[in-house]
């Protein structure tokens, strides 16, 4: 409504004239600057210098910068913020063009690398990580397998009989999800054979599956000590004629062990055997496993079929023998992968690690990890040395940067390098052997 005050004059009045401005949060400082970690180009909002430091990591030397002349400024300001009483701090990290990730390889047999790390964020944070590969302590899960063709096999062998494995077969013409019943063809390792009343030496599991890689007999005597192993092909199958010295033969369907005349093993003897066993076949509902390599055998009718759609989901235990395990340490921030392969672990890596990614080699991705490396010539007052992978630096400090103790790399100066250590492409560790390695700081 408008009103008039003086002649000529009007004063409207509207409702939202009345709407003040809302408040607005002050006390809030944002700053930008560049950090050995952190996410790039992404504003944080901080809960104090401690989170700070857990986000963008150390600040680096300011006489001699981790890039050899700029020192790292985001963190040095941080500190000045929050010793001077600020409160509420947003933060952006930044970086040149010239960013790069650390990268580690996993080095398999030989000199082949099974997988490559790559750290999740740019920076010199990850030249401290440490990569150890050790053997396995625990089996491995793998976890939801997928196959659409084949079905004949596993990925992985050889299995542990677990209440953890699962089998579930899709149809895809239905699409009806069926969890199938497991059976094992079993593996058995080191079972003692025990002679009969009759001197007579049988395996406990039948029928026995001529496996040649795996089957083996030992003798031992009291002690423990090995009198003989026998292996293919001095171990037999089948009925036929008596083993000749140094040879047994092994019924498939009875599992008794036949020894060679004379060489029977005595009372105070003992036979230890490692053998693979057979399974009546699958009934409807089952699917028969092989221990040892993961063979499938389903009953007929119900194979899957790749050109209806189906899909077999494969969960279950791996045997830790044919496993490692990879422990990234950052820090107090520790992850461990149990793996059989660098295929495995890129998988593993990429679904919940929150210090790299991984890409499993296209050629060697099947093989698995070595945990002990090849040893190579060292002076004989020093401890015998370890040759592993060169990590991938980033940034490369200027020459003139003397290299930790008991490592070397190509960019540094050959005349500071340790005695024992090559100016080839790899770093070399000069103590005892494990398989740690890490970039160079």
């Amino acid at each position: 409504m408008s009103e008039m005050i003086v002649p000529g004059t009007y004063i409207d009045v509207r409702a939202e004239g009345l709407i003040s401005a809302g408040p607005i949060a002050t006390g809030i400082v944002g700053i930008i600057g560049t950090a050995a970690s952190g996410p790039i180009g992404q504003p944080v909002t901080l809960s104090g210098y401690a989170a700070a430091r857990d986000l963008f990591g150390p600040a680096d030397d300011f006489d001699q910068p981790d890039d050899g002349a700029n020192p790292l400024t985001l963190i040095r300001s941080l500190e000045l913020l929050y010793n001077n009483g600020a409160t509420s701090v947003i933060a952006v990290r930044v970086a040149g063009p010239a960013q790069a990730s650390a990268t580690y390889r996993i080095a398999g047999a030989g000199t082949t690398a099974v997988a490559t790390l790559t750290a999740r964020t740019p920076g010199t944070w990850a030249n401290n990580m440490q990569v150890i590969v050790e053997d396995a302590p625990d089996d491995a899960r793998i976890r939801n397998e997928v196959q659409t063709t084949g079905f004949t096999a596993l990925r992985y062998a050889p299995l542990v009989a677990s209440a953890e494995n699962q089998m579930r077969l899709q149809r895809g013409t239905t699409r009806v999800t069926r969890i199938l019943q497991i059976a094992y063809k079993p593996l058995v390792r080191n079972e003692t054979v025990r002679p009969t009343a009759d001197n007579r030496f049988i395996l406990a599991n039948l029928p026995v599956e001529s496996v040649t890689a795996i089957n083996e007999v030992r003798v031992l005597d009291n002690t423990g000590a090995v009198v003989r192993t026998y292996r293919d092909p001095n171990i037999l199958y089948g009925a036929g004629t008596a083993p000749a010295a140094n040879e047994i033969r092994i019924p498939n369907d009875t599992g008794e062990i036949i020894f060679a005349a004379g060489q029977v093993p005595t009372a105070t003897q003992r036979v230890v055997a490692t053998y693979c066993a057979g399974h009546a076949a699958p009934t409807t509902g089952q699917v028969l496993i092989a221990q040892w390599d993961g063979t499938l055998t389903f009953p007929a009718g119900e194979v899957p079929v790749a050109a209806n759609g189906d899909r077999l989901i494969a969960s279950y235990v791996v045997d830790r023998g044919a496993c490692v395990r990879v422990s990234l340490t950052a820090g107090a921030l520790i992850e461990r992968y149990i793996v059989p392969d660098g295929n495995s672990l890129a998988a593993q890596i990429n679904a919940a690690s929150a210090l790299t990614t991984a890409t499993a080699d296209a050629a060697n991705g099947g093989n698995k990890p070595v945990s002990a490396l090849p040893a190579i010539s060292a002076p004989a007052a020093t401890p015998p040395a370890t040759t592993v992978p060169m990590p991938t630096r980033m940034p490369t400090p200027p020459a003139s940067k003397r290299c930790p103790t008991g490592w070397s790399t190509s960019c540094c100066s050959p005349a500071r390098m340790p005695r024992s250590v090559a100016t080839s492409c790899s770093a070399i560790s000069t103590r005892p052997p494990r398989s740690t390695w890490s970039a160079l700081a």
